[in-house]
C-alpha cells in the first residue's frame, strides 16, 4: 500500500539557500535509481526536478507529467 511514484521538487542549483542539499540530491538520484531498477521497479516511478517558488505553471506543469507517468505505469506491484 505504499507510493506508486515519488516526485522530488527542490530549488534550482545555486539558487537556494540550503546551499548543498539539491547538490547532494544530483548525486543521490541516479544511485537510488539504479537501486530501484535492481529492485525490479520502475526508475521512471522516482522523478526529480527543480522549481522555485515563482514558477507556479511550471510547478503544475512537472506535477501533472508525473502523474500522468504513474498512471501509466500502472499501480506498483509488490
Amino acid at each position: 500500500m505504499g507510493a506508486n511514484g515519488v516526485l522530488a521538487l527542490g530549488c534550482h542549483p545555486g539558487d537556494c539557500h540550503y546551499t548543498e542539499g539539491n547538490y547532494k540530491t544530483i548525486r543521490r538520484i541516479p544511485l537510488l535509481k539504479k537501486m530501484l531498477v535492481q529492485m525490479g521497479i520502475e526508475e521512471e516511478r522516482l522523478r526529480l526536478d527543480w522549481v522555485s517558488a515563482s514558477e507556479g505553471d511550471r510547478f503544475v506543469s512537472v506535477v501533472n507529467e508525473m502523474t500522468e507517468k504513474v498512471r501509466a505505469l500502472g499501480p506498483l506491484k509488490g
